[in-house]
């Protein structure tokens, strides 16, 4: 999910008893009577969740399972690029577990 903020979200947020994964973030310029802001891509899961359940709800964040079956049978770079994001989905879920 794509969610917008006037500041620099935290990759790791804890509320409450969720986990708020933020990525992929990308500054906002103002215009007119609009300030600068950012956006960023989000999973959430509950701040107990599993390694498996926090790749998953990441993945799920940008993919459904049939986009993501569309991907690998499309192949070539559709395919690559779902799996450069699985590794990212891996790496975000190990950091948080190593804090």
């Amino acid at each position: 999910m794509l969610v917008n903020s006037t500041d620099k979200l935290p990759v790791y947020q804890v509320l409450g008893s969720k986990l708020r994964i933020h990525w992929n973030y990308q500054e906002v310029p103002a215009k007119e009577d609009i300030p600068a802001s950012w956006s960023c891509e989000e999973a959430c899961v509950p701040k107990t969740a599993s390694r498996a359940d926090i790749i998953t709800a990441i993945i799920r964040a940008r993919y459904t399972i049939d986009d993501e079956f569309a991907a690998i049978n499309n192949g070539g770079d559709e395919h690559q690029v779902l799996l450069d994001f699985r590794v990212e989905a891996k790496e975000l879920a190990d950091g948080w577990l190593a804090q």
